[in-house]
């Protein structure tokens, strides 16, 4: 199976092609704002490398959030634009299971807590695997809430792990709110979504309908409706 991925969640713009298990071409780059202006081009050198077309795939993958809006936008509107183009299957994956796949190494739980500002985290916690079947719902919480979700997930109360990997951004800040003592039980990898990884895990997917690339929002837009009319 040829899957071709791309991600603009967060702080990089990241494309990958999949041929089964190997990845023919890959471009990450790690920039704040801007995805717009360079990924296309990473597109293109992409399919280049590879010899690989978008039409010569067989499934899209794109992460869908959390993220900051426009980086969403940016990703989304391009893998659908490419899904209507070449009639291929889009897969949406969640920034949350994209980061927990950079966890390395053997384990039994991956919990990914990723910092969202404004006193809040996005976190969901994952079973360690091929597939990173979801545990828990993507959910935003305040960082106590966070703090009492991860103890209870490294003393075994929410899961019967014996090996615990915390990742992300939110895992370093809820890391030092613990302390020490669970620190062994802890591991970081890359806090970034690796479009390389969103290609493994749209390709795992058995029916991409069921992994629509819907936008996840976790919670209201910043933007509001202003009270009054301006010009009154």
């Amino acid at each position: 199976m040829r899957t071709l991925a791309l991600d603009t969640a967060l702080g990089a713009c990241s494309v990958a092609l999949l041929e089964d298990d190997t990845v023919r071409a890959r471009r990450y780059q790690e920039l704040t704002r801007g995805h717009a202006e360079v990924l296309m081009q990473l597109i293109g050198e992409v399919e280049d490398e590879a010899g690989i077309r978008a039409l010569d795939c067989d499934r899209l993958g794109v992460t869908v959030g959390p993220g900051t809006f426009t980086g969403l936008r940016v990703g989304l509107a391009a893998a659908r634009g490419l899904a209507l183009a070449t009639g291929l299957p889009l897969v949406g994956v969640t920034t949350l299971q994209a980061i927990a796949a950079n966890v390395p190494g053997p384990g039994d739980r991956i919990l990914t807590l990723l910092d969202a500002k404004r006193g809040e985290i996005y976190g969901q916690l994952f079973e360690a695997g091929q597939t990173l079947k979801p545990l828990t719902p993507p959910s935003v919480l305040t960082h106590e809430a966070a703090e009492v979700l991860t103890r209870e997930v490294l003393s075994g109360k929410s899961a019967t792990a014996h090996q615990v990997s915390l990742i992300g951004t939110g895992g370093s800040l809820i890391a030092a709110r613990i302390g020490d003592a669970a620190l062994a039980l802890i591991s970081e990898a890359g806090f970034q979504p690796d479009a390389a990884e969103v290609a493994r895990l749209a390709s795992c997917v058995a029916d991409p309908a069921s992994a629509p690339p819907d936008p996840l929002y976790l919670r209201a837009p910043d933007a509001k409706v202003p009270s009054r009319n301006p010009l009154d």
